[in-house]
């Protein structure tokens, strides 16, 4: 019910608004800021819902050069790139760019953001790709010292994993683990720290 809801929300209120609104009164730009002013409530309420921070923006085209980070932070990875798809885009800040992977993955590859300076962190959440693309089996770690790792998720067999640690945490790093053979290039959509 949580995926069903997922994929309902807002998509449900967009629907409400073409089918209520005369087509003359319909604004995009309106709509938007209307809609994510009623997250909160959403949430509030229980409400499972889709947030895309990517929702005004263009389709993405990855380019030649590497994204910024959205924080100071280094990657590590042992899972072969997929030019232009560069291993930043999976910690750009943006949920509509993304890593994709060169080749399918097994337990022997990893990939991990390690941070320029330690983080409090009440939240870690994965996004992985669509369809066949997921990363499905895989931990979720977390690092007080950016070596030593604990195990704190798994994924799910959506391609996505999130933890909440009992205090808010501070850590130094973030580690995809596969633990399992998949056949797909995996696509990391964003890691995201709260």
């Amino acid at each position: 019910m949580d995926r069903v809801e997922w994929m309902l929300y807002p998509r449900i209120c967009a629907l409400s608004e073409v089918l209520w609104s005369e087509p003359s009164a319909r604004n995009w730009d309106d709509f938007y800021q209307r809609i994510t002013t009623f997250y909160p409530v959403m949430k509030k309420l229980g409400i499972n819902y889709y947030e895309d921070d990517a929702m005004n923006e263009k389709e993405f085209v990855p380019s030649n050069e590497k994204p910024a980070l959205v924080r100071n932070a280094h990657i590590d990875t042992n899972i072969p790139g997929n030019p232009p798809y560069h291993a930043e885009y999976a910690f750009d800040g943006k949920s509509n760019t993304f890593f994709w992977g060169g080749t399918s993955v097994g337990p022997e590859h990893y990939f991990t953001i390690v941070l320029g300076e330690p983080m409090k962190v009440n939240e870690v959440k994965v996004i992985t790709g669509d369809s066949k693309d997921y990363i499905t089996m895989a931990d979720l770690l977390i690092s007080e010292d950016g070596e030593n790792f604990v195990k704190v998720g798994k994924f799910d067999d959506l391609g996505q994993a999130s933890a909440t640690p009992d205090a808010a945490k501070t850590i130094k790093a973030v580690k995809i683990q596969i633990t399992g053979q998949h056949t797909c290039w995996p696509i990391i959509k964003e890691i995201i720290l709260k």
